[in-house]
């Protein structure tokens, strides 16, 4: 079975304004792999997330929708998709699920980090 993806990051990097003490910093390479990532995940988040919404008749739901409890077994089946394209789409550039949701805890709590992945977005963005 897969590791669940921390999700939805993409809107909570800049949550917490402390540095995380004794970690090692991150490479730029780490950095750029996490933001492509972060770029590439969003549409494929949302799609799921729309088809999700539809499937339960609403569109009131949170952007975690899947991270909820005692989903309807067809929801439950489009967020498993999710997950598995996402553990797929973060092995395929070279992070793993526990290293994704690492950094991601780590951008939470660090802005400079946080700070560092918006710049390699923005930059990302650019070659998009």
């Amino acid at each position: 079975m897969f590791t669940r993806l921390t999700l939805p990051l993409l809107f909570c990097l800049l949550c917490l304004n402390r540095p995380v003490w004794g970690q090692t910093p991150l490479s730029d390479d780490r950095i750029q792999r996490y933001a492509l990532i972060v770029l590439e995940l969003e549409p494929i988040r949302q799609a799921h997330l729309e088809e999700a919404r539809r499937l339960l008749g609403t569109i009131n739901t949170s952007g975690n929708l899947c991270g909820e409890r005692n989903l309807p077994a067809p929801v439950q089946t489009v967020c498993n998709r999710y997950f598995e394209k996402s553990q797929r789409l973060v092995e395929q550039r070279g992070l793993t699920i526990q290293e994704f949701n690492l950094i991601t805890t780590q951008a939470q709590q660090d802005p400079t980090l946080s700070k560092r992945i918006q710049d390699a977005m923005l930059r990302q963005r650019k070659g998009f």
